[in-house]
């Protein structure tokens, strides 16, 4: 051999090793279009920075700011093998529940404590006094201010009709514990439209519902609200919304195990548990330069 050859071979052989692991850094074309076209799973939402900050703390692991696909695959696989108990290389439906309901038992708690934290926040902006006690009338003023400012024709009725307040939060965010959000009309219309007319009227429906609350919260029935009596009124509360959240969860993890069992063996093998991962990181890369970034953000 020509010995002159000897560096461009060289140089072949570091171009071809870069560029099989480019490869492995990045999801195929074809996989991407499998993963574009399967329809199973929830549909694609836009980028956000609290989306992109939870991905990379829970897959990336160079602290680059971006996740690319093999540390995305090495992390799933992390998973699938923490579900494979048995450790026979496939997963049953039960082991893949289980796993899942470990994860879920840890997101209801934290939502739950996170709402917590709204509901004393809240009950100190209705203490206009700072006494740590609410009252009737601060009760009533606090909720009165409230119907106000959805009703901006002033007739009495909250609808369609009226404006949305500029302070009202265009969409609820996301929870797990699907709780109703007075700041936006679906939340309101939840919460007060008792007859389901897609109307709130002041007299029999909000005034009725507001009057029933403090009721119900005051538990001592002396005409006052501690922080303890609205602290054990809303962790029942929370406590129901955790079940019925739990339940439905896991009824549809049955039927994202079932989804994702391709050749219905009621084994699921890691290729198989990648359609949803291939389905996932192809969603999240909004742009589609391989990786997720900043860049996919507001897409």
């Amino acid at each position: 051999m020509n010995t002159a050859t000897i560096p461009a071979l060289f140089i072949l052989a570091v171009f071809l090793t870069l560029n099989t692991a480019q490869a492995k850094d990045a999801l195929s074309a074809e996989d991407r279009k499998k993963a574009a076209a399967d329809t199973r799973g929830h549909a694609a939402q836009a980028m956000t920075e609290k989306r992109l900050q939870s991905l990379l703390q829970k897959y990336n692991t160079d602290g680059n700011q971006q996740l690319n696909w093999s540390e995305f695959e090495y992390h799933r696989r992390k998973q699938f093998d923490r579900t494979d108990t048995n450790r026979n290389d496939w997963v049953a439906v039960d082991e893949y529940v289980a796993e899942y309901d470990t994860r879920l038992q840890t997101q209801l708690n934290e939502a739950a404590n996170s709402e917590l934290k709204k509901v004393a926040k809240h009950f100190a902006s209705i203490d206009s006094n700072g006494d740590k006690q609410v009252s009737k009338a601060e009760f009533s003023a606090h909720h009165q201010k409230l119907f106000t400012r959805w009703d901006s024709n002033k007739d009495g009725v909250i609808d369609p009709q009226d404006s949305t307040p500029k302070t009202a939060a265009k969409q609820a965010p996301r929870s797990m514990l699907n709780l109703p959000n007075a700041q936006t009309r679906k939340g309101l219309l939840k919460i007060f439209d008792s007859n389901k007319d897609d109307k709130i009227d002041q007299q029999w429906e909000f005034n009725k519902h507001t009057q029933a609350k403090f009721y119900t919260i005051d538990a001592n029935k002396d005409g006052l609200i501690s922080w303890a009596e609205c602290l054990d009124k809303h962790q029942h509360e929370l406590e129901q919304a955790k079940a019925k959240s739990h339940f439905a969860q896991i009824r549809q993890t049955y039927v994202r195990f079932s989804a994702l069992d391709d050749n219905k063996d009621s084994r699921l093998t890691f290729d198989e548990f990648q359609i949803s991962g291939k389905r996932m990181f192809n969603r999240w890369d909004k742009n589609q330069d391989g990786v997720i970034s900043r860049a996919d953000i507001g897409s």
